[in-house]
């Protein structure tokens, strides 16, 4: 661990909306935005050092908006998890014995459509 560097970091992903709207963009565009924000900050957090990162995204509460964005926003995991994949793959080869990403996704899995 590096000196100065903090061991975990929290992230609530939250404001893709309101983003999206302050930059007369779609909620779709607002939330795209915030997947590659995502993607970003786990690179980030790898190349500073900090060794454990939790991000908080898609509350109960989401489950209500309106069936198309639910909808989209469950493609939307889709690929950036598919993306994510592609990174930890990369970056797991390049470090063997440390600095590999992993990730655990916990809450309410079973509510999520699979694939």
């Amino acid at each position: 661990m590096k000196k100065g560097v903090p061991q975990c970091l929290g992230f609530i992903m939250d404001g893709n909306r309101r983003w999206a709207k302050e930059n007369n963009l779609s909620t779709y565009d607002g939330h795209k935005k915030g997947s590659e924000v995502f993607i970003d900050s786990v690179r980030w957090i790898r190349e500073v050092g900090v060794s454990h990162a939790v991000y908080y995204a898609f509350s109960t509460e989401n489950w209500m908006r309106k069936e198309a964005e639910v909808v989209y926003l469950m493609d939307l995991f889709r690929d950036t998890f598919s993306r994510m994949e592609t990174l930890l793959e990369e970056n797991n080869q390049q470090s063997k014995t440390e600095k590999q990403i992993k990730i655990k996704i916990v809450g309410q899995r079973e509510d999520f459509p699979i694939g």
